[in-house]
Formats: structure tokens, sequence, C-alpha cells
């Protein structure tokens, strides 16, 4: 009796040790697993942050291939009116037209460097007073004098254009305050609207007016052609949906993106509204009094 009591003490004791063994063998498991767990949550993190920096990489050759695109389309428009008047070198007229183009090639290429490099550069102190009025006249007589640069195909389109009368409707004194090292891309927002305008005209009885009025903060602005835009390409501009569909010129839809990219550079609404009775398409412009580049 007593030898049977000392060996189911030694098997109590044999299982106890045997429970401890599987106890140590199933914490090392579920530490095991906890660790496979942790590894595979960093590989999906790590994953996920690889999608994420691709994405981040597409977005920045897109950036740099639409910049590349934007800078392109203005200097060659300028370019090739810069060339054309120079073909009539003893015409002193034609020789200042060249060089106020070659002059804007100068203030675009700095306006994009200054664009790439905005976030680096220091807050400038210098503000410039613009009037508006005086800014879009000039504007339609620097596009009248490069009428050729426009590309129509019609040569009666081109000469009704030139000799068109552009009523510009101001109802109180429109002056902008703005830093000295944007003030360029003001300029380049109403002159590629002012072309798109004067190219978007009936070709028979062409028409574009300019109005503008001022508020307390703001200064309203609308230029008015008389050839409609489609639905696809308001949307397009006003709410930024793409679509390869969309009856529109690449040199005319650079155009409308770069003025896009320095509307929300100069914090300036705009968008286009079109009127199918008349037959109206408008671009209605809100531009702040003051206009200063601020870091985010």
């Amino acid at each position: 009796m007593k030898r049977k009591s000392e060996d189911l003490i030694k098997e109590n004791e044999k299982l106890i040790i045997e429970i401890e063994v599987l106890r140590i063998k199933e914490q090392e498991r579920e530490k095991t697993f906890h660790k496979l767990v942790e590894e595979k949550v960093a590989l999906q993190e790590r994953t996920q942050n690889a999608v994420l920096k691709e994405k981040e990489l597409q977005t920045l050759i897109t950036t740099w291939e639409r910049i590349v695109d934007e800078m392109a389309h203005s200097i060659n428009t300028d370019v090739f009116a810069a060339l054309s008047n120079l073909n009539d070198i003893d015409d002193n007229r034609a020789v200042n037209k060249a060089k106020h183009n070659i002059k804007r090639i100068r203030d675009i290429a700095n306006l994009l460097m200054w664009d790439l490099n905005k976030t680096r550069l220091p807050v400038s102190t210098t503000i410039l007073e613009i009037n508006l009025y005086h800014l879009i006249q000039t504007q339609i007589d620097a596009i009248r004098d490069g009428i050729d640069s426009l590309r129509l195909s019609v040569r009666e389109h081109k000469d009704k254009l030139f000799q068109l009368i552009i009523p510009v409707n101001v109802k109180s004194e429109c002056i902008i305050q703005i830093d000295d090292n944007i003030e360029t891309g003001l300029e380049l927002i109403i002159k590629d609207l002012l072309r798109n305008a004067f190219q978007n005209t009936d070709e028979e009885n062409p028409l574009i007016s300019v109005e503008m009025f001022s508020t307390d903060d703001f200064i309203s602005l609308t230029i008015t052609n008389n050839q409609l835009i489609s639905e696809k390409e308001l949307r397009w501009f006003n709410e930024g949906i793409e679509g390869d569909d969309i009856q529109m010129s690449k040199s005319a839809k650079v155009g409308l993106r770069l003025v896009k990219r320095w509307l929300k550079n100069l914090r300036i609404n705009g968008k286009f509204v079109t009127n199918s009775k008349p037959n109206r398409t408008s671009i209605e412009l809100q531009i702040p009094k003051v206009i200063k580049y601020e870091k985010i």
C-alpha cells in the first residue's frame, strides 16, 4: 500500500512537471503568435506606406509634367509673337513689340521658378499697386498686336478681331495691391483669359466685353465672348473633373490649366458660366484687393 502511494506521488509530480512544460510551451507559442501578428501588421504598414509613396511620386511626376507643359505653352506663345515681329526689323514699332514679348518670356520664367521654390523663398516686403483697368487695356493691345500668335484658322476672323472694339466697363476705381514677386501671375491670368476670349468668338461677328466693379474687399471682373463652351468643359474648369472627350485644343487646355494654378496661388475665385440664349460664355473672377502669398 505504501509502495502504491509513493508511485502515485511520483506520477503526480511527473504530471505537474509535464503540465508546467506544456504551459511554458504554450507561452512560447503565444509569444511567437504575437510576434508574427506584429510582423504582419508592420508588413502591412510598410506596404501601405510603399503604396502611398508610389502615389506621391506619381503625383509629383504629374505635377512636373504639367509644369513643363505650362512653361512650354507660355514661352512658345511669346517666342512666336517675338519672332513674328522681328521679321520686320526696320519697323521700330515691331521691334518694341518684340522686346515686350521677350520681356514676357523672362517674367514668366521667373514666375514659374518662383512657383517651384515658393515654400523656400522669403516673404516679399514690396507691395505694388495695379490699376486693373489699365492692365486689361494693356493686355488687349498686346494680344491685338500679336494677333498671329492666336493661330486662328480663318483669316477673316483674325482681321475682324484685330479691328474689334472691346468695351471695358468700369463702375468704380479698381486698384489691387499685390506682392511684387507674384504681380506677373495676375498679368498671366488676365492675359490667358483674354486670349481665350479672343480665340472663342463667332467667326462672322466676334464679340468680347469686359466689366468690373469694386466692393470693400474684392474686385469683380467678368470677361465675356460669344461662343458657348460645353458642359464638360465647364465641369473640367469649375470642378476639376477630368475627361478624355473634352473638345478643347491642347494649347487652350494647357493655358486654362495654367490659369487655374495661378488662381489658386493668388487665392482668386474664378468660374465659367454660360448663357445659351444670347450664346455667351463668361469667366467671372472675384479678385482680392490685397494679394499676398502666405506660406502654409
